[in-house]
């Protein structure tokens, strides 16, 4: 269904010519603006990691829950693509294609959970943010998943990693989220 519904999107306005910056350090940019659009949708704090030596980008804080953690915390990889053929629609997932070391950093078990949210947006960046005058919708959507416990892969660059479409990345399953490892007590 999610599939059919992206086919159905053409872009109308021509790719941005401006601005300097390389598509892949504006996806990044723009996978950085949506997590940090659903924490602030979700009032949940964040904190982003100078330097990336461990496969983090983006710790996300929350405070005040009831349950045996009362601060949980979120570790995150981000991810962005544009590219339809990483949609598996016999799945519901999307097939990211992930470095080894990202894979192998974020399936050690450490003191906090570690996530990787992949974003999806249109190809052309002018046609990432929509605006009128009255709102702003961000375009696409973000999935998350965790993959600490996951097996040691004899693959020596990528890996094809699942990112099921019953885990949207949203205001409302951050919360979620942040629930349940306060529930638990740290453990995904």
């Amino acid at each position: 269904m999610l599939k059919n519904l992206m086919k159905e999107y053409q872009p109308t306005l021509p790719p941005a010519t401006q601005g300097g910056l390389d598509i892949t350090a504006a996806k990044e940019q723009y996978s950085y603006a949506y997590v940090k659009a659903m924490c602030a949708a979700a009032g949940v704090n964040y904190s982003e990691m100078r330097t990336d030596n461990e496969s983090i980008d983006i710790e996300l804080i929350g405070s005040g829950f009831l349950g045996k953690w009362k601060r949980p915390r979120v570790l995150a990889q981000l991810k962005c693509t544009s590219r339809f053929e990483y949609f598996d629609s016999k799945m519901q997932s999307i097939r990211y294609p992930l470095s080894i070391k990202n894979y192998n950093d974020l399936r050690e078990t450490d003191d906090l959970p570690k996530i990787l949210i992949v974003v999806f947006c249109p190809v052309a960046s002018n046609e990432w943010v929509q605006w009128n005058p009255i709102s702003s919708q961000l375009r696409f959507s973000g999935y998350w998943t965790s993959l600490v416990g996951e097996p040691e892969v004899p693959n020596k660059s990528t890996i094809s990693v699942e990112v099921p479409f019953s885990q949207p990345f949203n205001n409302v399953t951050l919360i979620d989220l942040l629930k349940n490892l306060s529930e638990r007590g740290r453990a995904l």
